[in-house]
């Protein structure tokens, strides 16, 4: 295994021990700060979004249009957090008692034998919702996007498993059977 990939693994295992003994309270304000640094520093595929938001919303203004951007990179940095501190109790409780709808229509579509495709992006609570499908009984596969460092991406699977293996992960790049 590459030095880079330890280094950077060792990193991503120190900031993970250092946020996890901070309170809550402390990680979502953190969030909150990081969110407004991408944005001012690295507002990664600013274009795309711009282009996506324009033709979603064509009769907003320039100033509108970025203010939506700039809230789901906020939004995205503070959902991407919550898998480091998905384990905690008070996440753990959110989990366990989300109130799910529609899943009359999944299990009716799997009853009959057919697949259902769910998608979310990362501008919402994606990692308690793929704990959520980890700890049921429906067959459920989520497509990923691997991370370049194999040690790194384990840790995120491995994170996504804490509460059950029922979610099965395919990257981006395997074949769908």
């Amino acid at each position: 295994m590459c030095v880079k990939y330890r280094l950077e693994y060792l990193l991503l295992r120190s900031a993970v021990f250092i946020v996890n003994t901070l309170p809550i309270s402390i990680i979502n304000g953190l969030t909150r700060f990081l969110g407004r640094m991408v944005w001012i520093f690295f507002p990664f595929r600013l274009p795309v979004a711009y282009d996506n938001i324009s033709k979603v919303f064509p009769s907003k203004g320039h100033s509108e249009k970025l203010e939506i951007i700039k809230k789901a990179f906020h939004h995205f940095i503070y959902a991407a957090g919550m898998i480091l501190v998905i384990h905690r109790k008070k996440i753990s409780t959110l989990i366990e008692q989300a109130k799910i709808t529609g899943l009359d229509e999944l299990d009716k579509a799997l009853a009959e034998g057919r697949g259902v495709i769910l998608t979310t992006y990362h501008g919402c609570w994606f990692e308690p919702y793929f704990a959520w499908f980890s700890r049921g009984h429906r067959p459920t596969s989520l497509i990923y996007q691997q991370q370049s460092n194999p040690l790194c991406d384990r840790f995120f699977v491995s994170q996504r498993q804490r509460y059950g293996r029922n979610l099965e992960h395919i990257h981006s790049l395997e074949k769908l059977e």
